[in-house]
């Protein structure tokens, strides 16, 4: 939809609303709207909000990447996932991007450990496992295992995705 010169001020001001950002903002726009330099007019309204300028540098979450493995599975990160109600286990080696995908037949640690020992006896035990704080990771389950097979198990919060980007990106490339 083109939108006239006369509302275009209150229709950035109404994707703007809910504060999130240069990008995003656009995004929005681009989907349901259109005029001449609406991408500018977007970026210089949002970045002289005073709420959000205010926020900004609040927000702001120091990351630390990871080490960058020397061989291919030295390094996997795992994550579970729902797609089409069903549930599946990714995991991913850091080297390569390679990746292994398994329907479960249930999310507990048993199956998740099942799937896992699969994959290490076809590419070979990592040092290293990365996967969020979920259940069936932090069980004691889990930590038996991870000790009985001798690789570190890094956990990574729930609530910050972002810290297992590998496994993520990989997930949201394939869905």
């Amino acid at each position: 939809m083109i939108i006239p010169a006369k509302l275009r001020k209150q229709m950035i001001a109404k994707l703007h609303v809910s504060h999130q950002g240069i990008e995003k903002t656009k995004r929005l726009a681009r989907d349901i709207m259109f005029w001449p330099g609406m991408n500018a007019q977007i970026a210089d309204t949002v970045s002289r909000c005073e709420i959000c300028l205010t926020h900004r540098n609040r927000n702001a979450k120091k990351t630390i990447g990871h080490d960058i493995p020397t061989r291919p599975w030295q390094k996997v990160g795992m994550d579970l996932f729902e797609l089409y109600a069903k549930d599946y286990l990714l995991i991913v080696d850091y080297y390569s991007g390679y990746f292994e995908i398994n329907q479960l037949t249930s999310t507990k640690s048993n199956s998740v450990i099942k799937f896992c020992k699969q994959q290490f006896a076809r590419h070979g035990i990592p040092s290293e496992v990365v996967s969020d704080n979920g259940p069936q990771f932090s069980s004691t389950e889990f930590k038996a295992f991870s000790k009985s097979y001798e690789f570190e198990h890094i956990l990574v919060s729930p609530n910050y995705p972002q810290s297992n980007g590998r496994a993520e990106r990989q997930y949201k490339q394939q869905s």
